[in-house]
């Protein structure tokens, strides 16, 4: 497979049709955005006291009586759901447009970002699907080699923990190749489903047999896509820190010329310019791996 002519097709394609570093910063969205936890509320009685801890210093904490509190955290949660449901219909919708679209251009037919989303879109249940199917599978997996381990901790006696010590073994040995083919069945996968329409478990037989007959050349594709990422992550990494320099100098004249208000506001602006420079980078990046992946899945089937 010629690896060089494949990077470089995709460079080309990348530079030539900026409508799919839109599409790629849409795929990145779901990855990109980080929600942490939410707060536990089980803890609270009708005694409208909380124990913990920390409850030396902290005695007492009054729980709302006002309903609209609770109707305001619903409210909340339902806000956040919409969002997030939003967000991971768009995400994969564009990640299958990607997709479709690059293949449509390597055929010479016309496509565009309004046309490659509309068919990503239908595409989309599929690749949730998909993920959703790898990710349970991934669960039982590391389920499997954890329960060993657990028994072990609750029940200590020198047969579990025999067990616990060879499974442990097992795992640290099985854990990054078996990671590694999931990641690169969910890529073929993908382009299976998209490019040939086929449905999730057609799909995944057609990507493991294609997989078993391309091991090598697999894992050449992914060492690079690993490379590519890297020298990425490392020019970002210099840029930010020469923005973050640049930054600094100017935040010191704003601040010199009007005090702590015009830096704390110069600060937000060019906080807020790296950020959005950084998606937008992340977007490009996103559309040329994903351009590299289609091309080397079209080189596999040839």
């Amino acid at each position: 497979m010629d690896f060089a002519n494949i990077l470089k097709r995709s460079w080309e394609i990348t530079k030539k049709y900026r409508f799919i570093w839109w599409l790629g910063l849409l795929a990145i969205a779901a990855e990109g955005s980080g929600f942490s936890g939410f707060p536990d509320f089980s803890a609270i009685e009708n005694s409208k006291t909380l124990t913990s801890p920390v409850s030396d210093s902290i005695e007492n904490i009054s729980v709302p009586n006002d309903p609209s509190f609770y109707i305001g955290i619903a409210l909340a949660g339902l806000i956040f759901l919409t969002i997030l449901l939003a967000i991971i219909y768009i995400s994969n919708s564009a990640s299958a447009g990607l997709i479709s679209s690059i293949e449509n251009i390597e055929h010479d037919k016309t496509t565009s970002f309004s046309k490659a989303f509309h068919e990503g879109k239908k595409f989309f249940w599929r690749i949730f699907g998909l993920k959703i199917l790898l990710a349970l599978i991934t669960i039982i997996i590391a389920l499997v080699l954890i329960s060993p381990i657990a028994v072990a901790v609750v029940s200590p006696s020198l047969p579990t923990i025999i067990l616990a010590v060879f499974v442990a073994i097992i795992a640290v040995v099985t854990i990054i190749p078996v990671s590694l083919y999931i990641h690169i069945l969910r890529i073929i996968t993908s382009r299976v489903i998209v490019i040939e329409n086929l449905a999730v478990m057609n799909a995944i037989g057609k990507a493991q047999t294609m997989i078993s007959k391309n091991l090598g050349n697999l894992f050449i594709s992914w060492l690079i896509s690993v490379v590519v990422n890297l020298l990425v992550g490392l020019v970002m990494l210099l840029a930010i820190l020469l923005a973050s320099g640049i930054i600094l100098v100017f935040g010191l004249l704003f601040y010199g010329l009007f005090r702590e208000l015009g830096a704390i506001v110069y600060g937000c602006f060019a906080i807020t310019a790296v950020i959005l420079a950084c998606l937008f980078l992340s977007g490009i990046v996103t559309s040329f791996i994903s351009t590299y992946w289609t091309l080397v899945f079209n080189k596999l089937k040839e």
